[in-house]
């Protein structure tokens, strides 16, 4: 499991995923399964502001998180 939070989340997320993340679509308390870029992840919304816990299998979480720190470089990703 790897925690997003930031101002920035909603538009990493929708940079490998065609779902729409705005609050009003993706309200804190919401679960749901999907494909970000070609992983298989389930995100669970912590809040509005844009805290995501990412859920992804043992055996993926490497290479998501190389593409996780490539798509978020844009975004001054800092990792904590």
């Amino acid at each position: 499991m790897l925690r997003l939070q930031g101002p920035a989340t909603r538009a990493l997320l929708a940079k490998g995923s065609a779902v729409d993340f705005h609050p009003d679509h993706f309200p804190a308390g919401w679960c749901r399964p999907l494909a970000l870029d070609h992983f298989d992840v389930q995100l669970n919304c912590l809040d509005d502001e844009a805290s995501v816990d990412v859920y992804i299998a043992r055996s993926l979480a490497v290479s998501f998180w190389e593409w996780l720190l490539d798509a978020a470089g844009e975004f001054g990703v800092e990792v904590l």
